[in-house]
């Protein structure tokens, strides 16, 4: 591996790239904020080979005809989006909050796909165990008193998930998910008398 706290500013951002759960946009288009995740590659501007980077991940994205769009203008969704297509084009990754669930299904299957095709590694920080069940295939744990486990997707157990969540993990039709017991039939029990 590289330590990256040895590499030059430009040469670190050309090896990690990161999409912020809360972020603003400016006033730029969706083509120029996307753009510049190009930025540590610029010497002179942007190159032809920038450019056609940009085009390539609009379009890949499904976003191409948001180009001219002033990114302020976007829903919280549609800026996770260009963020993660900013974060792409910079030719690493990360992921989803503010997606809808369908959309955040899509977006983690297309990320999931990019990194197999392109060979890149993708760091997931979230909390949604589910969506981690589904698409990540390692996971670092951290349980409320601070001890830190990793274990391969396939080897995650529900000792694990109860020490890091309390929850229980389930399968159907072959999928694991994670389910969170009777706090829910509590407060349902409790709803129901008042």
């Amino acid at each position: 591996g590289v330590d990256l706290l040895k590499l030059s500013r430009r040469k670190r951002a050309r090896q990690v790239a990161y999409v912020s759960q809360h972020f603003e946009t400016s006033g730029a288009s969706v083509y120029d904020t996307v753009l510049l995740g190009r930025l540590p590659y610029f010497y002179a501007g942007p190159t032809r080979e920038d450019h056609e980077a940009v085009e390539r991940v609009l379009h890949e994205f499904g976003i191409e005809q948001w180009v001219n769009r002033n990114a302020k203008t976007l829903s919280g969704g549609e800026a996770q989006k260009v963020m993660l297509a900013r974060a792409v084009v910079q030719q690493t990754d990360e992921p989803t909050a503010s997606l809808d669930l369908g959309s955040q299904v899509d977006m983690l299957a297309f990320v999931s796909q990019y990194a197999q095709r392109h060979n890149v590694v993708v760091l997931m920080v979230s909390h949604d165990i589910n969506a981690a069940l589904r698409f990540c295939s390692q996971f670092v744990l951290i349980d409320p008193k601070g001890n830190v486990s990793s274990v391969a997707a396939q080897d995650l157990t529900e000792a694990h998930l109860r020490r890091t969540y309390d929850v229980r993990l389930h399968e159907i039709d072959g999928q694991r998910f994670a389910l969170v017991e009777g706090k829910a039939h509590h407060f349902q029990r409790r709803v129901g008398n008042v």
